[in-house]
């Protein structure tokens, strides 16, 4: 399958979520660019659109970035949800859910067969998003929350690592590719 229709459903699903008078979204944009495009600007985008450039980047074969862009929307997400608990914060929740399932599925499906490489890009997600700037969430305004999120992708980090045995184990079990 692929996950540029599941883009598509999630469109679909983030439609009910805009006004009938919008001509154009941020999400239209970007579905609409490639992924080279996407990533010129991506510190100022929700979010979300790096669930679109990963997969984007997975659907080119370009599966080790699709993880890099994956990872770091999921950061940037889930901290963007902490910062920013009102005005509706269910419905983000649902987007990043929807997006995480639909888009995220197939590529940590990949990525959790190489152990060594997932740890590796998990670690240069946390070191970009500390030297880039984030222009939807201030980390500066927001500090102790983005600490609280980084800690939690480290302790996600050190969780995988502490358990790459038995997810190789569960992944062999599942006629799932090892390659590390």
């Amino acid at each position: 399958m692929k996950t540029l229709m599941t883009i598509g459903a999630v469109a679909l699903f983030l439609l009910t979520a805009i006004p009938a008078a919008a001509e154009s979204t941020p999400f239209d944009d970007a579905v609409a660019k490639t992924a080279d495009e996407l990533i010129k600007d991506i510190e100022t985008q929700h979010p979300m659109i790096y669930f679109v450039l990963a997969g984007k980047l997975y659907d080119a074969g370009r599966k080790e970035e699709a993880t890099f862009w994956l990872y770091a929307g999921q950061l940037r997400y889930r901290f963007h949800i902490e910062a920013h608990p009102e005005p509706d914060p269910a419905k983000d929740k649902e987007v990043f859910a929807a997006m995480t399932q639909q888009i995220g599925g197939p590529i940590n499906q990949w990525a959790f067969g190489d152990i060594a490489m997932l740890e590796k890009t998990l670690a240069d997600v946390l070191a970009w998003d500390e030297k880039s700037p984030n222009a939807i969430t201030s980390k500066k305004d927001f500090a102790e929350t983005w600490q609280k999120t980084r800690t939690g992708m480290k302790g996600y980090s050190a969780y995988i690592h502490d358990n790459a045995e038995q997810i190789r184990a569960q992944r062999s079990k599942n006629g799932w590719e090892n390659r590390n």
